[in-house]
Order: structure tokens, then sequence, then C-alpha cells
């Protein structure tokens, strides 16, 4: 058998073969010397049941790489080896000795015999050539070593000329870990989603007595002000959120991967709104693919939000990228931050620059008609910087519907921390409205639910994950 240690040439470029009982010539190309001469030396005669393995060593150079290497006839080897480098410099800056030494132990169980090996090799680099003195050990462990020796002078490199080194040795950098803030912000590698960070701390979440009544009087419906109440403390650990909501690319690329099918594509019944009638209506053939029905497709829709997604849908999409649905109140503190905000962008009201909402684009009998966001219906992911969230979160009012991953339950007055929802229920949270809904349903306090398999067009989800990870 054979075993081999090969070391790097980034010191000098060389090679050398070593393996276990005697020591041949040495050759580099390009530079003629003449080999020296292996002395004899005295070897013990080990005291053994049996012959022990025929083994042999042997010393060679190429301009590539060092090498030690045993080849035995017989027997089985457990090999444990270590190395270690040093390097010296001149006073100019150049290497002027590397030294590579290598403590290889091999066991060989046939017979019972045990033999040792230890090589050293020194060069020294003098002006692009380089001495090389090579020395090897080894017999019976136990037992007076046999030796070998060699030396030999070659060019340290044939066709590249040594690199400059500077005088002075690096001084080692220590790594240090990078603080964490708002701004903070990484790619996932599973899927390419920016997230963006949110740190620990404290908000108050849901909507107050005094908000309310000033809800109620900007016709704001009372039973989806009461979900949202009472205003409530929640302490929070840090976590990352995506920065925008999962695209229809993005959501292919899952589907392509996995071969996920969605709930809609399984039950193939999903309803759409007739802008004709403004009537929502049953249709078959309505899935992500094709959100508004068999005869529309994604063509120029890959940088839109997904839509007819499930909540069953996001919860296996998240899993697949490596994250998670954003809790509600994860989500609620990314939308508002911690100083009470109605809207991601602030308190004052929506303009076109900064959401994407019923307007009049969409021109409906609840549209807000003194605003255009650009969009009928989905607009692409981030095409609203204005309306960033105070964490850089984009699109958290408007666009689309995002599922988060608590079931459904009605608020309590005590300070929460980490809150996950109930742990049973029969409806799971959406949040943030949609490029469908008014204006009230886009602000960071307000709340819908639905069963986890249904899906419609202005519905879709985002991820989050811990910041431990």
């Amino acid at each position: 058998m054979k075993v081999r240690i090969t070391v790097p040439a980034s010191l000098i470029a060389i090679s050398l073969a070593v393996s276990a009982l005697a020591c041949g010539s040495i050759k580099l190309p390009g530079a003629p010397f003449t080999p020296t001469p292996i002395p004899p030396t005295s070897t013990p005669t080990p005291i053994l049941p049996t012959p022990a393995p025929a083994c042999e060593l042997k010393c060679n150079i190429d301009t590539e790489s060092y090498s030690f290497e045993i080849t035995c006839e017989s027997g089985t080897v457990t090999n444990e080896m270590s190395n270690s480098t040093s390097v010296e410099y001149d006073p100019t800056g150049q290497v002027s000795k590397a030294i590579v030494t290598v403590d290889q132990n091999q066991t060989y169980s046939s017979s019972g015999n045990t033999y040792h090996l230890v090589g050293t090799i020194t060069a020294y680099l003098i002006a692009g050539y380089a001495e090389y003195d090579i020395e090897a050990t080894g017999g019976v462990f136990g037992d007076t070593p046999q030796t070998c020796k060699s030396s030999a002078v070659g060019q340290a490199n044939p066709t590249l000329p040594p690199t400059p080194i500077p005088v002075t040795s690096p001084t080692p950098i220590p790594y240090v870990l990078p603080t964490l803030g708002v701004g903070s912000a990484f790619v996932s590698e599973n899927d390419g989603m920016t997230l963006v960070y949110v740190p620990e701390g404290q908000f108050l979440m849901g909507t107050s007595e005094e908000q309310k009544q000033i809800l109620l009087s900007h016709d704001v419906p009372l039973e989806a002000i009461i979900l949202e109440m009472p205003q409530h403390t929640v302490e929070l650990d840090a976590f990352w959120i995506d920065k925008t909501e999962i695209t229809n690319a993005q959501f292919r690329q899952f589907v392509n991967v996995t071969g996920y099918l969605t709930d809609a594509e399984k039950t193939d019944d999903r309803q759409v709104f007739d802008f004709t009638t403004n009537n929502w209506v049953n249709m078959s053939g309505v899935n992500w693919m094709h959100p508004q029905g068999p005869g529309s497709n994604l063509d120029g829709l890959e940088n839109h939000p997904v839509v007819v997604v499930s909540w069953n849908d996001a919860f296996a999409y998240c899993n697949w990228a490596g994250r998670r649905l954003p809790t509600e109140a994860e989500w609620e503190k990314a939308a508002r931050g911690t100083d009470q905000r109605d809207f991601p962008w602030g308190s004052q009201g929506p303009e076109g620059n900064l959401l994407n909402l019923a307007d009049a684009e969409l021109n409906t009998g609840w549209s807000f008609l003194d605003m255009d966001d650009g969009y009928r219906f989905t607009a692409p992911v981030g095409s609203y910087p204005d309306g960033a969230s105070p964490y850089g979160a984009l699109d958290m009012a408007g666009n689309v519907w995002e599922w988060v991953a608590d079931w459904f339950g009605s608020y309590g007055a005590a300070i929460q921390t980490n809150p996950g929802g109930p742990l049973t229920g029969l409806e799971r949270v959406e949040r943030g409205g949609g490029w469908f809904n008014t204006v009230g349903q886009a602000r960071t306090a307000a709340r819908d639910k639905y069963n986890p398999g249904y899906s419609d067009f202005n519905g879709g989800f985002r991820c989050a994950m811990d910041a431990g990870r």
C-alpha cells in the first residue's frame, strides 16, 4: 500500500517524495547537480517472529509540491500525521528560509511490527534559487532507526520570478462580528431575497381607544377596529424579515425544485372579482400561474408578488427557503416601528408614491380616486421606496395581503413576550391590505382572517427568521 503527504507549493514551489527504507537521488528540472551518495548505516536486526513487510523509502523532487511517500508490499497501515511550516525573511523582505516538517507515524499490523518515519525538508532561497536539505529516519519502532539524507540545489521556480514580500510581517487582524442594527441587511442564498433587521425591544401593538374614535370618524368599520383592540405592550427578540413580498419568479423556483402543488391547483376552485358586475365569482383554473382565470398568465409579472397562495402554500415556501412566516407581532413591529405610526412611512395619509391600493387606476366604488399609484392590480415589489417602514421593509402597506404565522385570536391587555398567537384555531391572520383594498385596511394595525387553505388574487406573503441564525 502507499501513503502520501503533500505540502502546498506556495512557499517554494517544489516537490519531494519520501517512502520507507532507502533514498534515491534528487533531480530538479533545468538544474543539474550531483546526487549525494547515501552513507551506509548500521541497522540492528530486529527480533521478529516472522519477516516484516518489505518497505521502501524514496526521495524525489519536482517543481510542484513536496510529498512523503511510503510503499510497502503488504500490511494494513493506520496513518496519523501532522505538519508545520515556518518562514523566515531576509532584510529585503525576500523569503530566505522555508521549513516544512512532517511527522508521520505508520503502524503496520503485519507480524506485529511497528514502523516509525519522520521527515524534515529545509529550503534556503537565495535570488530565485533554493538549496534543499532532506532528512528522513525510519525503521522498526523501538529499535535504532535507519536514516536517509540528501541535499540538492536548483531553481526555486523555473517558470515564475520570485514574488516580492513586504519587509514587515503582516499583523493579524482579529475578526470582529458586525454590530447589527437598523439598516442591517443580508441576502438569502436560497432564493436571493434581501432581509432587513428588526432589533429587539418593546412596542405598542394594536389600536388604542383614542385611535378608535379617529378611525370611526374616517368611516373605518367598528367591527374591524375591535379586532385590533386592546392596544398592549409586546416585547420581541431581534429578528430578520423579508424586505419585500415573495415574487412570482421566486415562487416558480420553489415549484421547479420541489414539484410543489398549491392548494388552488389541488382543488381547482377559486374566486375572482368580476369588475363588470362588481361581484366575486367562482372560476375553475385560477391559481398562482393564472391569477385571474385560465386566460391570464404571468408574462411580465415575474417581479410582482405571487398571489393565489394559501397559508399552507406560504408556510411550505418559507420552510423550503430556510425561513418561516413572521408572527403577527413581528409583522406589526416591522411595519410600524416603536412610535405607533399608522402607516409604515408615518401617520400622514396615503399618496401615490407610498403604496398600491384601490385608487383611480382600479376605479371601483370604494377606490380612493384622489390617488394614482400607477398600477391597476399588483405592482412590482419594492415599487414604493418612499413608503418604507422604519426598518427598511417595503410594501408593508398595500400591494397584497400577507399571511403571518398565527391563528386568529383576540388580543389581551397584559404585556406579552414573543407571542405566537393561539395554539389552535380555525383561521389564520393576514396583514397589510392589498391593491384591491381601502386606506383603512392598509394601516399597520389592521387585521384580517381566513381559512388556511383559502387563497385569492389579492393575497401573498413574506418570510422571516430568527436573528440568531
